[in-house]
């Protein structure tokens, strides 16, 4: 008998644990809803257009375009344009 006692312990343990992660990925999945997240992705040795693709680099040019401004630089990229269909 003792051996059940300790089995179905065993077993609502484990169902108090699955219920305890549920929880807590339920919380984490509201959180994550609202929040604004940013994932910066980095390899070694990897370029595009020449420009190294690392975590520092992203993060540069992250705030860099946050504190210029995107349309700023969609105007800048249009004046840009401009200029060379007038070449």
């Amino acid at each position: 008998m003792a051996k059940f006692n300790e089995a179905a312990t065993g077993i609502e343990k484990l169902r108090a644990v699955i219920e305890i992660e549920q929880a807590k990925y339920d919380a984490l999945g509201k959180v994550a809803e609202n929040a604004e997240i940013k994932v910066v992705t980095s390899g070694d040795g990897a370029k595009l257009l020449g420009v190294p693709m690392n975590a520092e680099t992203g993060a540069n040019l992250g705030q860099l375009l946050e504190g210029f401004g995107l349309d700023k630089l969609t105007a800048l990229l249009s004046t840009v344009e401009d200029d060379e269909e007038t070449e």
